[in-house]
């Protein structure tokens, strides 16, 4: 089976550069992830997932990829091209993808943004999702969850301990929120990366690195691996092209933009990506909003 990459991350093409074997890490209907010796993921994605942080979106990509790749399968790496089993991924014509949004001009709107947050509140608040931190957080019918109001009574030590810079109450924030939940990647750690990507709109860029690499040295060790490298891309500014269309909607005042990219984000995962457009909502709502934060700390 011959298939063709359409595009690529600056960190997916250093993956490939760097390697010539590595093992399937986990696979699924539509997507697979590799890992290689030093633990560095790389994900193959169909073109309705999107570009990401460290993936190939790859055309006419079959469904059922967990009955063609398997766990543990062993992957032939060269800068070109990628053999596992039967398959092969060509790279060469592939485009190169920056999982970096322009997070200096976001800085420079933080007033539109806020002015649109009533209005992704309400968009939210209408759906009726599985049962994830975006519900519970935002919904008007309450709900009692363990995993939530813990990931709630944390997230609260974290703005706090922004707000007035004390990196003790970050540090026990973030421990009671990273690993927490259950699936590939756990609902506390998708709360972070939306925290993060929030982080990056309201700070100052150093401001925004500083507290991001802080966190993440904080929470990489406690949860998966493919977990910890979403939560490191995130520390970087790197985000999936998903939130890229959120963040330019946003700017843009664009509401049709903002409920798309709402609907393609929650689509990610069981409750993945409505777990971190939970973590980002909150945080502009308490950081932004709520504080009147500045990015001055």
């Amino acid at each position: 089976m011959q298939l063709v990459s359409q595009s690529y991350s600056i960190n997916a093409r250093s993956w490939l550069d760097t390697n010539s074997t590595a093992t399937v890490f986990s696979s699924f209907d539509k997507s697979f992830n590799l890992i290689d010796d030093l633990g560095r993921i790389f994900s193959v994605v169909n073109g309705d997932t999107g570009n990401g942080p460290f993936s190939s979106v790859v055309r006419d990509l079959p469904t059922s990829l967990d009955l063609i790749v398997l766990q543990g399968d062993k992957v032939f790496v060269s800068k070109t091209s990628l053999l596992v089993n039967s398959m092969t991924i060509d790279f060469q014509s592939t485009v190169l993808w920056c999982a970096r949004p322009d997070w200096e001009s976001f800085n420079e709107h933080l007033t539109l943004i806020f002015q649109n947050w009533d209005f992704m509140i309400e968009f939210v608040s209408t759906k009726c999702w599985n049962d994830c931190l975006l519900t519970m957080m935002f919904s008007s019918n309450d709900y009692d969850d363990i995993v939530g109001n813990n990931i709630l009574k944390s997230s609260k030590l974290i703005f706090d301990g922004i707000s007035i810079n004390d990196s003790d109450q970050v540090d026990e924030g973030v421990a009671g929120i990273a690993g927490l939940g259950v699936g590939l990647t756990p609902s506390g750690d998708d709360f972070l990366v939306g925290f993060l990507h929030a982080l990056w709109i309201l700070c100052e860029i150093s401001c925004a690195r500083k507290w991001s690499r802080y966190i993440v040295d904080i929470a990489a060790p406690r949860t998966n691996r493919l977990s910890a490298s979403w939560l490191k891309e995130a520390s970087q500014g790197n985000t999936s092209e998903n939130w890229h269309k959120l963040f330019y909607a946003l700017k843009h005042r664009n509401k049709k933009g903002i409920s798309d990219a709402c609907n393609q984000i929650v689509s990610i995962g069981n409750t993945s990506g409505a777990d971190a457009l939970a973590g980002f909502l909150l945080t502009i709502k308490t950081l932004g909003i709520t504080n009147k934060y500045k990015g001055v700390i």
